[in-house]
């Protein structure tokens, strides 16, 4: 709790202190309750996740199943670079122009703060669209104005076509807290952008030095990842072909598939 406060540059309010022991006590509880009282076998997103759940709640690392997430490649696939051009130059921005994408909501927890100081602390230009929405949106508006970088972010709110996002951007931060297997991580990826992502976030299945970079949770270090990647198009683009080419393994139908063998697997017990 002190960490966020921490991060949030002010003492958290009543609310948002129940809100945040509530959340963590009542998930640890569910997910322990789920794990210990599970007469078959239970499945995690990603590796990394059945990793610390068998670490937290003591259970045996190989009870535990991996069914990873999937993506529609039909709608999530580097085409969608076709809308390059009109989304950017909707907001005004240049063909050689970099641009980052930040897609999700609860903003603290997603680390938007961290990715608006990399972009101020970058040595690159960086632009950075901000899809979602967030109750303390004005915090981070404000944010980014104190950073002097309210010309380089683009907050869009909702969208229900994030491909065309991903089809303007040339690389997706995302410095969570935690994640399990971040579905914006996987579309990013599988539309050819390389993914800049925290070690707490990274799901451990997708994002390594040839597909992105796994990053201490710090402005510093995705400051620093940025300028790297801005240096270089043709690395931009290589990167994003070789994530593009990753994230094609992870589809729906795998999961399904690897989910109906347990359960046939559990029905056809005696």
């Amino acid at each position: 709790m002190a960490l966020v406060a921490q991060e949030r540059g002010r003492p958290l309010n009543v609310r948002e202190r129940l809100n945040l022991l509530v959340r963590q006590g009542l998930f640890e509880r569910l997910e322990r309750r789920t794990l210990l009282r599970c007469p078959g076998r239970c499945f995690a997103v990603s590796s990394r996740l059945a990793d610390d759940l068998a670490r937290v709640h003591g259970v045996d690392r190989a009870a535990l199943g991996v069914a990873p997430n999937g993506v529609d490649h039909s709608v999530f696939n580097p085409q969608a670079r076709r809308f390059r051009a009109e989304v950017r130059r909707e907001m005004g921005l240049g063909e050689k122009e970099l641009v980052a994408l930040f897609i999700g909501g609860i903003w603290w927890e997603k680390g938007l703060h961290v990715a608006l100081r990399a972009v101020a602390q970058c040595a690159l230009s960086w632009h950075l669209l901000v899809a979602g929405s967030d109750d303390d949106t004005q915090v981070f508006l404000r944010l980014a104005q104190d950073l002097g970088v309210s010309g380089q972010v683009h907050f869009l709110g909702r969208t229900d076509t994030p491909v065309r996002l991903y089809g303007a951007a040339d690389c997706l931060i995302l410095p969570s807290r935690f994640e399990g297997f971040p579905l914006v991580a996987l579309e990013g990826a599988a539309c050819g952008l390389p993914v800049l992502i925290s070690q707490e976030g990274h799901p451990g299945d997708l994002v390594d030095g040839t597909t992105g970079f796994v990053l201490p949770r710090t402005p510093e270090a995705f400051a620093g990842a940025l300028a790297d990647l801005g240096t270089s198009r043709e690395r931009l683009q290589t990167l994003g072909m070789l994530a593009a080419e990753r994230a094609r393994s992870f589809t729906w139908q795998r999961q399904a598939k690897i989910l109906e063998t347990a359960f046939l697997e559990y029905a056809s017990r005696p």
